[in-house]
């Protein structure tokens, strides 16, 4: 067109003018959720700290090298290796009796003599059972009643590294 305008002049104003980019804008988290995840994150740390810990705590203890002989010997069940050790313990002289603490209520004398090989004459002079205890607390209850209707001062407890802080 020849109306005495620039031909680049007709162009449209966006295209001579580049528009401004637009900023960038941060999304920004509530100042609540970033407080609760802060939390929890540092929770988890605390826990995880918490268990190395126990367990670096746990992996020094170690049986006594040599076991004084007490009144009574208590095995908190759990595993075949407790309850031979226990055994062992009673057969060398070292406790009057053995309690044995959370066994199976369907599991008497009998299958228990027969599963760890041990003496059922052993079992009737010398091994009480308990089958009231479901845990730890209740093993703790129950073994504490029977110490007290023995009048027992003095007992060994045998049981796992891992269980004794809380035994």
């Amino acid at each position: 067109m020849m109306d005495g305008r620039d031909e680049s002049a007709g162009a449209s104003e966006s295209e001579a003018h580049p528009p401004a980019q637009a900023a960038v804008q941060k999304t920004r988290w509530p100042r609540g959720l970033v407080v609760a995840l802060s939390a929890v994150a540092g929770l988890f740390a605390l826990f995880v700290g918490g268990f190395f810990l126990f367990a670096s705590h746990i992996s020094l203890l170690e049986p006594p090298k040599e076991v004084k002989a007490a009144d009574a010997i208590i095995v908190l069940t759990g595993g075949r290796a407790r309850l031979d050790a226990a055994v062992d313990l009673l057969q060398l002289g070292k406790g009057r009796r053995l309690f044995i603490s959370g066994v199976n209520p369907h599991a008497g004398p009998k299958a228990l003599s027969e599963v760890t090989g041990i003496d059922e004459k052993l079992f009737a002079c010398c091994i009480d059972i308990d089958h009231a205890a479901l845990n730890t607390e209740g093993n703790a209850e129950e073994s504490a009643k029977w110490v007290h209707e023995h009048n027992y001062n003095r007992v060994i407890v045998v049981t796992n590294n891992y269980h004794m802080p809380r035994s």
